[in-house]
Order: structure tokens, then sequence, then C-alpha cells
């Protein structure tokens, strides 16, 4: 069983190609046990950071109450 955690669509605008749009080279490539730091990085470099992040449900809130909710599932406690 496959769970999507995060998507983006952009539309394919005429004359050009899937191929073209990749933001990410196209194939497959078996990183080391070590290497979710390297993918991260090429996420942040083809600016894919915040569908990784989300793909890791590691998720940015900007207001405080976000902020304590997102820390309360990390640390199991909530800021005081």
């Amino acid at each position: 069983q496959i769970v999507v955690r995060g998507e983006e669509i952009e539309p394919c605008p005429n004359g050009m190609s899937i191929d073209q749009m990749r933001k990410m080279h196209y194939g497959f490539e078996e990183l080391d046990c070590n290497g979710m730091s390297e993918l991260a990085e090429r996420c942040r470099k083809a600016g894919l950071e915040e569908l990784f992040l989300t793909g890791m449900k590691i998720y940015r809130n900007s207001d405080k109450e976000g902020e304590q909710a997102s820390e309360s599932k990390t640390t199991g406690r909530r800021k005081n």
C-alpha cells in the first residue's frame, strides 16, 4: 500500500514535454543507508524542500499554535 503525503501539480505548457519540466533527473538511484541528508539536499536544490519535508511528515507552521502542535508531535510535550 502506498500513501501519498504530498504532491505538486503544475500545468504543462504547450510545446513542452514532461521531461523538460522535471525538477530532478529522470531515473532511479539508490542511496546508501545514510543517504537521507543527500536526498534532502537534492530536493532543496531542486526547489522541492517543502515536498520532501511533507513526505517525511515534518510540517513547518508559521503561527505559534502550529509550532506548539508540531513540537507536541515530535517530543510528545507542548511548549508553555
